[in-house]
């Protein structure tokens, strides 16, 4: 060593200048016993006496300097030859299936599916012992994967004796660290790769990115442990982990660096984050497009940990998003959140308090089912947060990200600006944290009458049994809820008016545009004089445009559809007929309205048709006056987007922009309430003073259940908040179609148009015209909205409202022309 200093892995605060003894720098560094002083006595014949007095002198002083920065910095990483760490050592033990390296020279430690192991040991400096840890992470970085499966999750245990060679090591197989994990398992990291079997998943976690990628495992406890008591420090093993499902091996090779690497740089390290620490917890803010849960290496929550965040949303408009807390020095008490009003810069407007929600997010098990323990995921199962219940104060622990929910609400009225305000983390153990976020509001509104068509079943038999009875003022609660989510409180399966007579003017006035005058038409004398009265008292109120009834679901039976049609026709002409789960067809021509069939990547005799078949259809009916809806059930899957629990979050989303791309004008959701699972107990016990089954129809994990049912009322979902997004989308590009066509009309050739018609056709890298190249990455999508917004206010500039909404008001009149006519001419030839 030519030039020896003095090095340690550098913390927080910064690293310790060098001392220069007689211009001589001196190595010290932390090793396995201590503090040592490295090569020095190969120089002492060169130093004489004084030199090497005052040689010993900088080693005492660099001890005390080093022990100094391990009490005060907030990071040490232990790392082998890096900032003189030594000690790390690691093995393979390998299982008798798995195929051996052929490079005699290679330093690396090899996972083989399940059939090696890796043992790490980092024995920890005695200059720690007695300090206090808030965190410990075992890193290894793997270059590359090969043959990467399905999933890939690798268990980290530790070890309780000493290891010396033998062909198995003794690990913990039964410590509960409450983390999610199986007994013994102190933490986990999962590699995902579906292998073109379904859809190339895009999580942050997926797969090792060109370069390679770091994997961190949680050890702290046992950190903590080897602190106190060195004698146990015996190392930890990797382990990957077999799925349930034996069709799908765990088959991923990784070659991950040992301490004996060429590039010291990807070495095994373990990073101690020591007390005292300048934040005892973290936070993170961020969108509302992916579910957050550290019990599960699908959903962990990697950070950014920010304290600052910006979002942008039109007027008349929810927006969200996520704050995430993440205690690193003990468990939090007490936590709760609240925030101030946002203050526009300028005017001095304001988002009161009152418009802005927060939740906490429910967690719970899915129910296994096909998906869980076949097609998706075989046999792994998982903690999802779904549920936004109210906010009330909770302990958090230690090392697990708890997410949070925001929801902001801009009126019609609110003023265009940027505002900002801030929202404070208290806990009853840490200091307060305050946070800011910043919203744009655009200088335009989503609708307050809705132009795009929502509708399915309310099941008000199951909240009036989830609540013991239906009350007017607990139903008023569930239409708020359901029209503030831009969903038609209807009974899209029972024979009756929905809503019923009294609340049709209120659920208008709220911006519904979907009525039933019968969600399950049967032929009879006494039905067809029932629907006809109910005609005539929707006609009285001057909407029967915006009524329909239902005549059948996902049948085949076209003569009766006939039948059912003909005699709606001659009892209520101007009434439109729907039915659900199919698609136009020779059959039916004439017969049916309004068609709905389910979007899926193959072909159903009955009710669903691929995107390039539909496509054509979609258009041909619209020129006819008829109206094009489609839906998702318990189908389809993955590739296609679903709005089921175990799909990725953003899907909820992204299937309204694709909706809007195929000109798509409604959304059927059969049943909005399927709690038949979760009735209360024979003595009135309920969630969430009880277990919450996700299962909603059949053996599915929230189908057919967007909301849940809350002491007093609902309660929301991550899934039911991303769809109202996703419709207010379609609507912000209703917007735009209508600003465009204004400023068409005023014969300008203004290159704004042009940018208006590609943020208008939805660009690809969002989702193309098919079912199954949508984005999963939430920086796509946002950017996306974010292009929309910006596009729009662009056109406020160019054209007024009242110009706009004239272009609107004749795109309404033509198609309620068109339909009448249609109606007409069906009801003249109905047998």
């Amino acid at each position: 060593m030519t030039n020896p200093r003095i090095t340690y892995a550098e913390g927080n605060r910064g690293p310790i200048r060098p001392i220069r003894p007689m211009s001589t720098l001196w190595r010290v560094a932390l090793d396995p016993r201590g503090v040592s002083c490295h090569n020095w006595r190969a120089r002492e014949s060169t130093l004489g006496p004084k030199g090497l007095k005052m040689a010993r002198l900088a080693t005492g002083l660099m001890a005390a300097a080093l022990a100094c920065a391990a009490v005060m910095a907030d990071t040490v990483t232990l790392q082998e030859g890096v900032g003189g760490y030594h000690g790390c050592a690691t093995a393979t033990l390998w299982g008798p299936k798995a195929k051996r390296p052929t490079d005699p020279a290679s330093t690396a430690v090899y996972l083989r599916g399940i059939e090696n192991t890796i043992w790490i040991r980092f024995p920890l400096p005695d200059a720690l012992k007695g300090k206090k840890l808030a965190r410990a992470r075992l890193e290894v970085f793997a270059p590359s994967v090969a043959r990467l499966r399905m999933i890939c999750e690798i268990a980290c245990r530790e070890v309780q004796r000493p290891w010396k060679g033998e062909a198995e090591l003794a690990l913990d197989q039964e410590t509960d660290h409450r983390r999610g994990r199986a007994p013994g398992v102190v933490d986990s990291y999962s590699l995902w790769e579906f292998n073109g079997q379904w859809f190339p998943h895009k999580y942050r976690f997926l797969g090792v990115p060109e370069g390679g990628k770091w994997m961190d495992f949680d050890v702290t406890p046992l950190a903590r442990k080897w602190l106190a008591e060195p004698k146990t420090n015996h190392g930890v093993a990797l382990q990957p982990l077999a799925l349930p499902d034996k069709r799908m091996p765990n088959t991923a090779e990784i070659d991950i660096p040992s301490e004996k690497a060429p590039d010291a740089s990807k070495r095994p390290r373990l990073v101690l984050d020591l007390e005292p620490l300048e934040k005892p917890y973290l936070v993170g803010m961020t969108h509302c497009l992916e579910k957050f849960c550290d019990r599960d290496t699908r959903y962990r929550f990697f950070g950014p940990f920010n304290e600052s965040y910006e979002l942008a949303m039109a007027r008349n408009e929810f927006e969200g998003l996520q704050v995430l807390v993440y205690p690193m020095s003990g468990a939090l008490e007490g936590v709760t959140l609240d925030w101030s009003d946002l203050v526009e810069e300028k005017s001095g407007a304001r988002i009161p308090k009152g418009d802005i929600a927060c939740f906490r997010q429910e967690v719970f098990r899915l129910h296994k089912n096909g998906k869980i323990n076949d097609w998706y995921f075989h046999g792994k199962n998982f903690d999802v947060p779904d549920p936004l219940v109210t906010l009330a104060p909770a302990d958090l622990p230690e090392h697990m990200s708890t997410p949070y929910w925001f929801t902001i609400r801009t009126r019609p009225e609110t003023r265009a600006g940027n505002y900002a305000g801030t929202i404070t983390v208290r806990a009853k153990n840490a200091p307060p944290r305050e946070l800011k976020l910043a919203v744009k509001v655009w200088d335009y509104k989503i609708p307050e009458r809705w132009n795009f068509e929502t509708m399915g079943q309310t099941v008000w038999g199951d909240i009036a049994r989830a609540h013991g009875k239906l009350t007017p003022e607990l139903k008023r609660k569930y239409m708020d809820f359901l029209l503030d989510h831009r969903f038609s409180p209807v009974e899209q399966y029972i024979d009756v008016l929905s809503p019923d007579l009294a609340d049709i003017p209120y659920c208008i006035e709220r911006g519904m545009s979907t009525i039933y005058l019968s969600g399950n038409f049967r032929v009879s004398e006494r039905s067809v004089e029932e629907l006809r009265r109910r005609y005539d008292a929707v006609k009285q109120l001057g909407l029967i445009d915006k009524a329909l009834v239902y005549i059948g679901d996902e049948t085949k039976d076209w003569a009766e559809m006939r039948r059912r049609s003909d005699a709606i026709r001659k009892s209520c002409p101007e009434l439109m007929i729907m039915i659900g789960g199919s698609f136009p067809r020779p059959e039916l021509d004439g017969i049916i309205d309004i068609f709905d069939p389910q979007i899926d990547q193959r072909a159903n005799k009955v009710y669903s048709l691929p995107a390039d078949e539909m496509l054509p259809l979609i258009r041909k009916t619209q020129e006819r006056g008829e109206k094009f809806f489609w839906y998702v059930a318990a189908g389809p899957m993955l590739p296609c987007p679903n709005v089921q629990m175990e799909e990725p979050l953003i899907a909820s989303r992204v299937l309204f922009w694709l909706t809007w791309k195929f000109g798509v004008t409604g959304f059927e959701y059969y049943c909005y309430n399927i709690w038949r699972h979760n009735y209360p107990d024979k003595d009135g016990r309920r969630w969430p003073d009880k277990p919450f089954s996700p299962r909603g129809w059949g053996d599915t994990n929230g189908d057919g259940m967007l909301f849940y049912p809350g002491p007093d009322g609902p309660f929301s979902s991550v899934r039911f908040e991303n769809i109202r997004d996703g419709i207010e989308d379609w609507e912000s590009h209703y917007v735009l179609r209508d600003y465009a066509d204004a400023l068409r009309a005023q014969d300008q050739a203004n290159p704004l148009l042009a940018k208006a018609e590609a943020v208008l056709s939805v660009p690809d890298e969002v989702t193309k015209l098919d079912f199954v190249s949508w984005t999963w990455e939430p920086e796509v999508l946002l950017k996306a909205h974010r292009n929309l917004g910006d596009t729009i206010e662009a056109l406020t500039k160019l054209v007024s409202e009242d110009e706009m909404l004239k272009v609107r008001a004749a795109r309404k009149r033509a198609e309620v022309e068109r339909q009448r006519a249609m109606l007409k001419a069906r009801a003249a030839v109905a047998k």
